[in-house]
Order: structure tokens, then sequence, then C-alpha cells
């Protein structure tokens, strides 16, 4: 896909982007769309789904100051460290995971 469309891939993560930036900014709303997705969730355990991932996993120490969506080589390579010790599987180098080169700074 990054090979034969680049573009689309561009505009996804660009859109993908925005609306994490809009769920950071208005939260309620974000668990009201998704509501109106999939009527049979639960509001609270959508809402604090959406914390857990806005306040501790969107980003991390190295990409504060980053646009949403940047990694970390250095980050990719401690998670592939605990996926080699804990699952018996040799990974890749990170670079065969992850691009930054659709991600505007």
């Amino acid at each position: 896909m990054i090979v034969d469309s680049p573009d689309l891939v561009r505009k996804f993560v660009a859109a993908s982007q925005k609306g994490w930036e809009a769920s950071a900014r208005e939260p309620d709303a974000a668990v009201e769309a998704s509501l109106k997705l999939y009527p049979d969730l639960s509001r609270e355990m959508l809402r604090e789904g959406l914390r857990i991932s806005l306040e501790e996993q969107l980003h991390t120490p190295a990409t504060k100051g980053h646009p949403i969506g940047w990694t970390d080589e250095g980050d990719w390579n401690k998670m592939l460290e605990v996926l080699k010790s804990y699952s018996g599987l040799t990974p890749k180098e990170p670079s065969a995971y992850y691009t930054n080169q659709f991600i505007a700074e």
C-alpha cells in the first residue's frame, strides 16, 4: 500500500490524526459518536478507554512534542525486546514495522 498508493496512505494518516485531535479536544463528543456506531457498548467503558488512550497511550516520553502518530525507534526497540523475551519470536528490525514518512511534522 505504501509503495502502490502513497497518496492514499498520506490521506488516511491525516484523517486519523484529525480524528484523534478532535477526540482529545472533545472526548464526550467522541464517545457519543462511537455510541451512534456501536449502541450496545457501554458509555463508561468507551469514556475510560478513550481517557486511557489519550493520557497513557497516544504519546510516550520520546514522542511528546511530535504529531499524533509519530513513533520513536527507541520505543519500538523496547517493545520488540519484550516481544522477543516473552514470545520466543525473533522480530525484525524496527523499521520493518513502522515509518514516520506520512506524519507531517
